[in-house]
């Protein structure tokens, strides 16, 4: 009796393995759809192969344009007074300026992005000013990155923050000969 039950346990497990596999349906079934059925999904939504394009090429061929954001009054564009106009070389006039200002000759890999447009209010009147990130390569190979407010006519720069900083700390090397005390001999009464 005690022989019989592993026997039968196995013999169960195997039969449920085999059943498993030759009963359960397989994952390839369709189920069997009438010509009407076909054809009316057919005249509802017909193939249309020519929207079709290549993944590589862009949707949207558009170019976006900035909005700018009002900043330090809550007043629309329309109720303010400008006081400058966009220029559309502002980033050239920027570079140039830049590096005649840093005064490093090999700026490697110099990059200026736009990061946002803004109008900025004081007393009603508002300055167009442009939100950039400059990055640059230093000539020891050193990454150097700062956000930056430049003037949209003047391409001046305005005010700049985050700046990277790069902590070299000397390694300070203490003697310990030198701070060694020796231990008097006191008299012993």
């Amino acid at each position: 009796m005690k022989n019989r039950k592993p026997f039968a346990i196995s013999a169960f497990i195997v039969i449920g393995i085999f059943g498993f596999i030759f009963i359960s349906p397989s994952k390839n079934f369709v189920p069997e759809v009438s010509n009407k059925v076909l054809k009316k999904a057919l005249k509802k939504e017909p193939l249309n192969k020519a929207t079709r394009t290549i993944s590589s090429l862009p949707k949207n061929t558009k170019k976006k344009v900035l909005e700018r954001k009002v900043v330090g009054s809550n007043k629309t564009m329309s109720e303010i007074n400008i006081t400058n106009k966009v220029s559309k070389d502002w980033k050239e006039k920027y570079t140039k300026q830049f590096q005649r200002m840093a005064a490093i000759k090999d700026l490697k890999d110099f990059n200026v992005e736009l990061k946002r447009s803004i109008v900025k209010v004081s007393a009603n009147t508002g300055t167009n000013f442009e939100h950039i990130l400059v990055s640059y390569i230093k000539p020891n190979g050193q990454p150097f990155s700062f956000e930056a407010l430049v003037n949209s006519e003047t391409g001046t720069m305005v005010r700049t923050w985050n700046k990277t900083r790069y902590e070299f700390k000397k390694n300070y090397k203490i003697e310990a000969s030198k701070y060694l005390y020796k231990k008097e001999k006191t008299a012993t009464p």
